[in-house]
């Protein structure tokens, strides 16, 4: 029997590209899936583009809680072998791209994570802007274009929901392999993303580097080896200011970012401990990560 993939697709106010979704994977030569698709408390009705079939589950969030908490909010009802993530202004290039997952995923047991190939508007393939080779073993992923080994999922904390969106996938990919999965990379498998954040608003562009400020630091401050976290803070912050003036965006912004990050990292030392890496894993995780 064909094993069962669950297709895990948080949204929110994208409609336009939702509907696009949902068209290309109905494309799929293989048929053994059910998609999951989280509205995180967006505005938008989607109750009319969701198709009537049972290969379609569809849940709206009473509140906004994030991507982090809707993909993990989906997982925890997951039932197949394999779960794939992806973006819902994000699809599949070809119609056989699940079935070659399923493919390689059952050949390597030590896969934890698939990472796809990823096109995006007016950008190289991944592929070709990070150098990456087909096999390649990595030590991060992107969450809108991959595929988790659902026993390796299971072996990991999840998504962090503190996170709400932007780095979760580093944590996870860290947990991945101190949990001894590889997160492999294959040019087999390509999704085109529809991610232009130049058109984005800018409040959006507030949020997302409030966020990528705190979380790059709680990563940094849950996952390295304590001996290195001080200058890795450091330097990641003085990379957030000058990359904010690179593109020449006010470098005040990754303010909140900085007091989010003492706020939530207080929370988490509370209400868990989390494992660090030692010094051989963080040496290895920096040789493989993109």
């Amino acid at each position: 029997m064909e094993p069962l993939v669950d297709i895990i697709v948080p949204t929110y106010n994208r409609k336009h590209d939702l509907k696009k979704f949902i068209a290309e994977i109905e494309k799929q030569s293989y048929s053994n899936y059910i998609v999951h698709i989280v509205d995180d408390f967006g505005s938008e009705d989607l109750t009319k583009i969701i198709p009537s079939k049972p290969q379609f589950n569809f849940t709206r969030l009473p509140e906004n809680r994030g991507q982090a908490f809707a993909r993990n909010y989906a997982a925890a009802k997951s039932t197949g072998d394999y779960i794939v993530f992806m973006d819902d202004d994000a699809w599949f290039t070809s119609g056989d791209d699940l079935q070659t997952v399923v493919e390689i995923m059952s050949g390597d047991s030590g896969i934890g994570c698939l990472m796809f190939d990823l096109l995006e508007p007016n950008r190289a393939l991944l592929s070709e802007r990070k150098k990456l080779k087909e096999g390649q073993i990595l030590g991060d992923f992107i969450a809108c274009a991959c595929a988790f080994r659902k026993a390796a999922f299971l072996a990991t904390d999840g998504f962090n929901p503190i996170f709400h969106s932007y780095g979760e996938e580093t944590e996870i990919g860290i947990q991945l392999l101190q949990a001894n999965y590889k997160i492999q990379f294959t040019q087999k498998v390509r999704v085109f993303h529809n991610y232009n954040p130049g058109a984005r608003s800018l409040s959006w562009k507030k949020r997302f580097i409030k966020n990528s400020v705190k979380n790059d630091l709680l990563v940094i401050n849950l996952r390295f080896p304590p001996l290195v976290r001080p200058i890795y803070s450091f330097a990641k912050i003085l990379s957030h200011i000058l990359h904010n003036i690179k593109v020449k965006n006010n470098p005040i912004y990754i303010l909140p970012g900085i007091n989010a990050f003492f706020k939530d990292f207080q929370t988490i030392k509370k209400s868990s401990k989390p494992t660090p890496m030692n010094l051989r894993q963080f040496n290895y995780w920096r040789k493989i990560r993109m």
